[in-house]
């Protein structure tokens, strides 16, 4: 199953980014691109998941196929049949076919290391630049407004999740559950 928004481990996420920029300034090409490939599957991951979400697709069905064809391909393909969006298709598919190369001619073509570094310098800068930046800004927007209620940054006008359910419980006369009142606590300004 893709991965969940809330399963994610943020701070070891940054550091793992950290350390791809890192061996990429270095000259470091296949460890930033391996590390590279597992930020932009995990990005794709997210992304294909809120889709899912979005468009109401049954978890047991998602979770079933996936369980099935669990790999980068896979997400690929879902990501397209959820947007239709061909052009970042095609380059999703170009850097996985890319990738694929590089781990063949690794383990059944290898003739050297240089070589292997810049075809993956190539596809580092291209999902570095393109790709995830893309798929990140689009997906998941920086946080630019405050919620109107508790002052938390949202990305979009009005207020947030946590202060539009505690208001419909009160305007129902109806007890806030604890849930959602601690919710409300944890994140405020947080994000």
């Amino acid at each position: 199953m893709p991965i969940k928004w809330d399963k994610i481990n943020w701070e070891a996420t940054k550091e793992i980014m950290d350390l791809a920029v890192l061996l990429f300034r270095k000259g470091e090409y296949l460890g930033a691109l391996v590390i590279e490939m597992l930020i932009l599957e995990g990005t794709l991951s997210l992304v294909v998941g809120n889709l899912l979400t979005k468009k109401h697709v049954v978890d047991e069905e998602a979770s079933e196929y996936w369980e099935k064809y669990p790999n980068f391909y896979t997400l690929i393909n879902y990501y397209y049949l959820l947007t239709q969006e061909k052009p970042t298709y095609e380059k999703l598919k170009d850097i996985n076919n890319r990738r694929n190369k590089i781990i063949h001619k690794l383990f059944f073509e290898f003739t050297s290391l240089s070589n292997l570094q810049k075809e993956a310098q190539s596809i580092c800068e291209d999902i570095i630049v393109d790709l995830n930046k893309n798929l990140q800004e689009k997906y998941f927007p920086k946080k630019k407004y405050k919620c109107e209620n508790c002052g938390r940054l949202i990305s979009h006008r009005g207020k947030c999740l946590p202060c539009n359910v505690i208001a419909k419980y009160k305007r129902e006369g109806k007890e806030v559950p604890q849930y959602w009142l601690n919710f409300y606590k944890n994140s405020t300004n947080q994000f």
